[in-house]
This record gives C-alpha cells, structure tokens and sequence, in this order.
C-alpha cells in the first residue's frame, strides 16, 4: 500500500489544499488506504502519514488538528 502513500503525497504537492475540491479527494484518498491496509487512526503509522501530508500542503487557514479531524471523519 506504499504506492497509495506515495500517490497521496503527489497529489497534496500538485495541489492546492485551497482549490474547491482538492481536500475532499485528498480525504477520499486517506480513506481508501486507512481502510485497504487496515490502518487505525490512534496508531503511529496514520499520525506520521498526516503529519506529513499537512507539513505538504501547509494551508495557511487550517491547524493541524482541524487538518487531522477532517481527515479522519470517515474513520473514526
């Protein structure tokens, strides 16, 4: 499931988070590959992959935790 990580971090640097709808299919993205390999939210693995794809797509008007409890929505 490494391509989907590295997919996703392709995706957040070609992409304004600001663009209408870039952050639902970023999210969209998340999902499939938390669900796909099986990846919880509490664990490690999923909080290193956030905080890399926020540090890429460094939104001015998000935080970090308003960037992680959206991506997580569908998860949790």
């Amino acid at each position: 499931m490494e391509f989907l990580v590295d997919f996703m971090y392709q995706f957040a640097e070609e992409n304004s988070w600001e663009d209408e709808y870039i952050p639902e299919q970023l999210r969209s993205f998340f999902t499939t590959w938390a669900f796909l390999a099986k990846i919880e939210a509490d664990t490690k693995l999923c909080d290193y992959v956030l905080h890399v794809l926020c540090r890429i797509i460094d939104a001015k008007n998000v935080t970090y935790d308003e960037f992680v409890n959206y991506m997580l929505k569908f998860i949790v």
